[in-house]
C-alpha cells in the first residue's frame, strides 16, 4: 500500500484506499469508473486552460502579479480544504481549477518575460516584451510528458512499488523543503539558494524538479486505478481529477522556468 506522498492531494485518499474497506459502496449503483476520472480530469483542465486565456485577454499582461498571488493563495486553501474534506471535491475542484487557471496566466506572462528580458540581456525592462511561444512549448511537453508517464504505467514499465512511492515522498519533500528555504532566504536575507538566474545550477535544480514532478504522476494514476478496483464512491472520480491537476499545474510551472532559463541562455 502507498505511503504519504508530497503531492497534497494524495495524502487524504490513503485513509479510504488503505483499508479495502468499500463495503456500502459495492452495492451502490454508482461507484468510481476510468471513463468518469478521465472525463472529470478533462473538465477541471478545460477550466483551467479556459480561465487562464480569458484572464489574459480581458484583464492583459499587466495584471500578472494579482493573477499569481491570488490565484495561488486561494488555489492553496481551496486545495487544503479539499483534502481534508475529499467528498467536497465535486463542489469545490472546479473551483479550484479556476483558481489555478488564475495562477497559470500569472506564471505564464511571468516567465514569458522574463525569458524575453533575459534573451534581450536586460535590456527593456521587464514585461516590455513576452516571448509566448515559450508558454505553447511549456504546454505541449507538459502533456507529452503525462502522456509518457501514462504509457510507462499502463504497461508496467515503472510499477508504484513502496519502494518506489517512498523514493518520490522524499524526493518530493526535499523539493518543498528547499522551496521554502529558498523564499525565506530570499526574502529576508536577499541570499536565495537559487536565484533562476539561468545559470547551471538553477537549470539543473529545475530539470531535476521537472523529473519529480512527472513521477508524481505514477502515483496519481494509482490513485485512480486503485479506486476504480476497489469501487470507491463516485466522488472519488473529481478527488481523482483534483489530483492530477495540483501535479499537472505543478509539471507545466517548473517545465515553463526551465524552458525560460534555457531559451535565455541562447
Amino acid at each position: 500500500m502507498m505511503s504519504s506522498t508530497g503531492n497534497p492531494a494524495i495524502n487524504k485518499v490513503e485513509q479510504y484506499l488503505g483499508h479495502g474497506d468499500w463495503a456500502e459502496h459495492v452495492a451502490a449503483p454508482k461507484t468510481m469508473t476510468y471513463q468518469g476520472a478521465i472525463t472529470n480530469t478533462a473538465i477541471l483542465l478545460g477550466l483551467t486552460v479556459g480561465t487562464a486565456a480569458a484572464l489574459w485577454s480581458f484583464l492583459g499582461t499587466e495584471m500578472w502579479a494579482p493573477m499569481l498571488i491570488g490565484g495561488g493563495i486561494i488555489g492553496l486553501i481551496l486545495a487544503l480544504v479539499i483534502v481534508f474534506k475529499p467528498q467536497a471535491s465535486p463542489f469545490l475542484a472546479p473551483v479550484y481549477a479556476i483558481a489555478e487557471g488564475a495562477f497559470i496566466a500569472g506564471i505564464s506572462i511571468f516567465w514569458a518575460a522574463r525569458a524575453a528580458e533575459m534573451q534581450a540581456s536586460g535590456s527593456g525592462g521587464f514585461g516590455a516584451q513576452l516571448d509566448t511561444s515559450l508558454i505553447a512549448q511549456a504546454a505541449g511537453l507538459t502533456f507529452a510528458i503525462a502522456a509518457v508517464m501514462l504509457a510507462l504505467y499502463a504497461t508496467r514499465i515503472i510499477r508504484a512499488t513502496p519502494m518506489v512511492v517512498r523514493m518520490i515522498v522524499v524526493a518530493t519533500g526535499g523539493v518543498l523543503l528547499f522551496a521554502l528555504a529558498n523564499i525565506l532566504l530570499g526574502v529576508f536575507l536577499n541570499k536565495p539558494l537559487v536565484s533562476w538566474d539561468g545559470g547551471p545550477l538553477s537549470i539543473g535544480v529545475s530539470a531535476l524538479i521537472v523529473g519529480i514532478a512527472a513521477f508524481n504522476l505514477i502515483i496519481d494514476f494509482k490513485i485512480v486505478e486503485d479506486g476504480v478496483e476497489n469501487k470507491a464512491p463516485k466522488w472519488m472520480e473529481w478527488y481523482a481529477g483534483f489530483a492530477l491537476l495540483v501535479t499537472i499545474v505543478w509539471l507545466y510551472a517548473s517545465i515553463l522556468r526551465l524552458l525560460a532559463m534555457l531559451r535565455g541562455g541562447e
